[in-house]
């Protein structure tokens, strides 16, 4: 099979591969051991002599951080910051890969709560005003969240609600969970089927299951998340 048939067939693929509805981030609870067992029946590998434990290790842990980093499908942290007056900067306290969204809490007031979404903002564009007052934007950095406006004195006290897109907590054992959404268990056999091919000098045969492992990515982004194509992380 050449490039050009192979280039034809996953672009099939991205039309046929995932039915559209809506999923969710529930992982299908297998381990690493399970999607080895995958690829080894796959690639006829039951000696596991040519690739080792390790080898299938890594190319596990690379394909779910690359999955977190496309789709940012752990979400599942949620941290507060509590403002305080006169100050801008803040400690995040954990790790994460990114921030999704930030939300100014006003608390409960004699009128009611108020939430508003603090919009993300690159750091040469803020604090360009003397303004204080309820945070509007943020940006990252050096593991810090600032704000701006400054909060006064009536933002003293409330609080930020911080989405954040978690780290893969890494695959090192055959018992390592697989983090990542239930949905993309093929991508990661696809992924690895392909770094082992790789290994073995089989490079065409990698190359069409490295784009299966795109495809997979992209559709679970359009059909699933059902984001717009151009949210699409190359």
């Amino acid at each position: 099979m050449n490039l050009k048939k192979i280039s034809l067939l996953i672009a099939c693929l991205v039309l046929f591969a995932f039915p559209s509805y809506a999923g969710t981030i529930a992982t299908s609870s297998i381990t690493a051991a399970e999607i080895i067992v995958d690829v080894q029946a796959d690639l006829n590998d039951d000696s596991s002599t040519f690739y080792t434990a390790d080898n299938y290790y890594q190319w596990i842990d690379e394909a779910i951080t690359e999955i977190v980093n496309r789709t940012r499908c752990l979400e599942e942290t949620v941290f507060t910051i509590t403002l305080s007056e006169d100050t801008w900067s803040y400690d995040v306290g954990q790790s994460y890969t990114d921030i999704e969204t930030i939300f100014y809490d006003s608390g409960v007031t004699s009128d009611k709560q108020k939430i508003f979404t603090v919009k993300k903002q690159n750091i040469r564009e803020i604090a360009h005003s003397k303004e204080t007052g309820r945070p509007k934007v943020y940006c990252l950095w050096a593991d810090k969240v600032l704000v701006w406006p400054i909060p006064g004195s009536d933002e003293s006290g409330t609080t930020l609600h911080v989405y954040a897109v978690e780290f893969p907590s890494g695959v090192t054992t055959s018992t390592s969970p697989i983090e990542t959404p239930a949905p993309l268990d093929p991508a990661i056999v696809h992924y690895v089927k392909a770094k082992a091919l790789f290994k073995d000098s089989k490079e065409l045969k990698g190359q069409y299951f490295m784009g299966l492992f795109d495809v997979s990515i992209k559709n679970y982004i359009l059909n699933i998340l059902r984001r717009n194509e151009s949210d699409v992380i190359e």
